[in-house]
This record gives C-alpha cells, sequence and structure tokens, in this order.
C-alpha cells in the first residue's frame, strides 16, 4: 500500500467517487467536499488530497483543506490511516485536529503522537444518519422559507452560536464565507432556510453537499428561547421532504452522539442511523 498525493482536484475526485461513493452515507462529506474542490472553491492555501492505493485500487482517502482539520474515509485496513499520518508530516509538524470513523482515527492519532509528541483529544462523537421516507412533520405555527441577503447578519450569528454550542472548541469554517455561498448556492444544491413564526424567524436549517443520489442537511439550529416549541423539528422534516421531494433518494445528516433530544427527533422524522465518526482535537505537550 502506498500514499498518491493529488494536485489537481478533478483528477482526485474522479479518482476518489469510485470508492466513496461503494458507501455513500459514510462518506457524505467527503463526497461533497471533494465535488466543491473540483470545482475550485479551495485553492490558497491549496488542499491536501491523498488515496491510500492497494494493487492499483483505492483503500481509504484523506483530505484536508487548510487550516481545517484532517478528514479521513472509512477503510477496511487501519494501516491506511497510519500512512496518511506519515505522508501528512512531510507537509505539516503540527495539525489542529481530525475527524474520523473511531477505529482509523485511533490508528492515525497512534502514529501521529509518535512523529509529532501532539496528543489526541476526544473533542465530540457524531452519528452519521441517513433518510429515504419522512416519517413525522408535527403540526405546528410557522412556515418555512428560504433565507435572502437580507437575513445576512442573522444567520452569521446563529451559526457561530450553532458552532459554539454543537462543536464546543473546534476549528470551524469562515461562517461568513459559508453564509455568502448558502445563499448564491443554486436551488436544490445548497442553501438556507428560515422557520417564521407570525414574521419573526424561530429556527434555522441548512443544506448542501450534494452526492451522486442524496445531499447533506446541516446546520440545524434553533435559539434557546425558542426551543421546546417543535421549531427544529417542523424545519428539519419539512427541508428533509423538500430535498426528497426535489428528487433527491436519500437526505443525510451529523448528529451529536451524546445528545438524546436531538437523537430522537431525527429518529422519529425517520432518519435511520449509519455510523460513528469521532473529532479529536489535537493538543502540543501532552
Amino acid at each position: 500500500m502506498q500514499v498518491r498525493r493529488y494536485s489537481d482536484p478533478v483528477e482526485f475526485y474522479e479518482r476518489a467517487a469510485p470508492f466513496l461513493l461503494a458507501r455513500e452515507a459514510e462518506h457524505c462529506l467527503l463526497l461533497g467536499l471533494s465535488k466543491r474542490t473540483a470545482a475550485c472553491e479551495y485553492d490558497d492555501p491549496p488542499p491536501y488530497l491523498a488515496l491510500v492505493e492497494a494493487d492499483g485500487e483505492a483503500a481509504a482517502v484523506c483530505m484536508r483543506t487548510p487550516p481545517l482539520n484532517v478528514i479521513l474515509s472509512e477503510m477496511d485496513d487501519p494501516v491506511c490511516a497510519t500512512l496518511f499520518a506519515q505522508d501528512l508530516n512531510e507537509i505539516w509538524t503540527t495539525l489542529p485536529g481530525l475527524f474520523s470513523p473511531p477505529e482509523a482515527a485511533k490508528a492515525f492519532h497512534d502514529r501521529w503522537f509518535e512523529l509529532t509528541g501532539e496528543t489526541a483529544e476526544l473533542a465530540y462523537r457524531e452519528m452519521v444518519y441517513r433518510l429515504d421516507k419522512v416519517n413525522y412533520r408535527p403540526a405546528v405555527e410557522g412556515e418555512m422559507v428560504r433565507a435572502t441577503e437580507r437575513d445576512f447578519h442573522l444567520l452569521v450569528d446563529w451559526i457561530h452560536a450553532f458552532h459554539a454550542e454543537a462543536l464546543g472548541n473546534t476549528v470551524t469554517p469562515d461562517v461568513e464565507k459559508t453564509v455568502q455561498r448558502q445563499l448564491a448556492a443554486e436551488l436544490g444544491k445548497g442553501g438556507l432556510y428560515l422557520w417564521m413564526v407570525e414574521g419573526n424567524p424561530v429556527a434555522l436549517a441548512g443544506y448542501g453537499n450534494p452526492t451522486l443520489r442524496g445531499i447533506r442537511v446541516g446546520p440545524v439550529y434553533t435559539p434557546p428561547e425558542h426551543r421546546g416549541f417543535g421549531y427544529g423539528t417542523a424545519i428539519s422534516a419539512g427541508i428533509s421532504q423538500y430535498l426528497l421531494d426535489s428528487g433527491r433518494q436519500f437526505v443525510f445528516l451529523f448528529a451529536d452522539s451524546d445528545y438524546a433530544p436531538s437523537n430522537h427527533v431525527y429518529r422519529k422524522i425517520g432518519y435511520q442511523p449509519v455510523t460513528d465518526v469521532y473529532q479529536y482535537n489535537f493538543r502540543t505537550g501532552g
């Protein structure tokens, strides 16, 4: 087995996509990101795009869009993760963190510690969910409307709050750029929606990163003062149904494995658990 890096994001996507699509739900994040790199949405600094190949076939995928974390695919042999750690260390001597299936994560950060002395701290655990039918939509007051430029500052504030609450002390994307990209996205490929009650926004849901047959919902956020009324459930179910009606076979999302209320809501709507992914932060000096 050996690591092969790619400087051409189109070539990388074409090479990685068949491997990733074999487990489309598990790889919804990597599929979306690799497709966006192929569209030249990341160029400064250039992303890290790599495969481990075994007998000429892809066995694992790794991406990083600096300054964000390393992302690993599912892999049958965790040795692939150690090979990525070694290859990444040729470029960076320090990393902010890792987003990965648990077994691959352990193999990666064990080798990364040997190379750099950086230790791994578990930040959070997430469950990847997949939905192909909405089973429940609550009858609550209000309606779902697509956000526009006039909502920009509200969206930025709410997504910052979402990251602080859901992701804690981790490296997160540039929220302003993310909101701008979502607002400008082509209908059906990305967007941000608000649940409105008497003209007032009370909950937020977004979607994007389409895969071959599916698309990912996120973020989903209800400010504390509006919780307990079913607005988060309503917008989650509403945006999921909208995406299915738009022709998607599946809808994916990530949920905090340790937060029972959201997991209960998503399962009630019709989301089924697929796999675990863990977020680690790296720390220098033990």
